[in-house]
């Protein structure tokens, strides 16, 4: 995929990527609390989740595929939504994601 990306098409390198970590329990709990304005934004589905939002194992496999990437790159961010088993408010994961991007400027 590097290759493809960077060196075939071109696409400028990252400095780095900024992962939000939310464990596809909560992920789900979001789309359905969500549903309802999903619907309007996503007209174009019957239900309010998409092919990719509907299959667990998908979004199961996803999220490990990324934490895996996180792990295994230094330019990955790992930035985690779910404090003491809920989600964090905005303004926290907004400095969480600022600290990361800092991180990423300054090197």
């Amino acid at each position: 995929i590097e290759r493809l990306e960077y060196e075939i098409f071109d696409i400028p390198r990252p400095d780095g990527i900024i992962y939000l970590d939310v464990p596809v329990k909560h992920a789900l709990e979001l789309l359905e609390m969500n549903a309802e304005e999903m619907l309007e934004k996503k007209k174009y589905l019957t239900e309010g989740k998409d092919v990719v939002e509907d299959s667990l194992e998908y979004l199961e496999n996803s999220r490990n595929a990324a934490l895996k990437l996180v792990k295994a790159h230094n330019d990955w961010y790992h930035v985690d939504c779910i404090d003491g088993g809920a989600m964090m408010s905005k303004q926290t994961i907004h400095e969480k994601v600022l600290s990361s991007a800092q991180h990423i400027i300054s090197d």
